[in-house]
This record gives C-alpha cells, structure tokens and sequence, in this order.
C-alpha cells in the first residue's frame, strides 16, 4: 500500500490532476476510434454500392458477367469489412485496457491524497493542541 510522505497532499493533487486529464483523453480517444470503426463501414458501403453502379452502367446487357463481379467484390468487402472490424475492435480494447489502468491508479492516488491531507489535518491539530497547551 502507498502512504504519501509528509507534506505530499501538494504533489498528489497535481498528479491526480494530470491522471484526470489522462483519463478524459483516453475516453475521447475511445469515442474517437468508435465514431472511425462507424465511419469505415460506411466508407465501405457507400464504395461498394458505386461500384455496383459503375457495373450495371459498363455492362448493361450482361447479367451473368454483373453477377459474377457482383459476387467477387461482395467477398472483397466482406473481407475488408471483418479485417477493419478487428483492427478498430483492437484499437477500442487496447485504448479501454489503458483507461482501465489510468482509473486504477487514479483511484490509488485520490486515496493517497485524501490520507496524505487527513494527516496534515492531523499535525495540524497536533501543533495547535501543543501550543494551545
């Protein structure tokens, strides 16, 4: 268990600072990377639908060959689809793993302060007892 040394209500303060902005910027960072996962898929589907387009406009009287191609770039997305899928997946659980920690150790140090300033308080108290007596 961490005990603060004397006097460190200060510094503990400062760093619980920084460890609540750390901590905000991870959590925006996760939106971030959510809204990117969204904007990829859609990405994906608007790109797939143009081409689709561009088939049927290239090859108006042929539905076989439409088909085929149809069906050969539905599995290009499909795959490209699951592997972005994983990639921000990755991203998002690496970035919640790390906010995770960085609240960990911010409950620690909120602690440590907390104790650190209660025993200020108390040789406070201490030295007015000693005077006032």
């Amino acid at each position: 268990m961490y005990l603060p040394p004397a006097g460190a209500a200060p510094e503990l303060e400062g760093e619980v600072r920084a460890l609540e902005k750390s901590l905000g910027a991870l959590r925006a960072a996760i939106a971030q990377a959510v809204r990117g996962r969204d904007d990829t898929e859609a990405d994906l589907g608007h790109l797939r639908r143009r081409l689709a387009t561009k088939i049927a406009e290239a090859l108006p009287d042929d539905a076989a060959i439409r088909g085929r191609l149809d069906s050969a770039i539905d599995s290009a997305f499909a795959t490209a689809r699951t592997t972005l899928a994983a990639h921000w997946q990755e991203i998002t659980d690496t970035l919640t793993d790390a906010c995770t920690k960085v609240d960990g150790e911010l409950t620690a140090k909120r602690r440590a302060h907390a104790r650190a300033e209660e025993e200020s308080r108390e040789q406070r108290r201490q030295r007015e007892r000693l005077t006032a007596g």
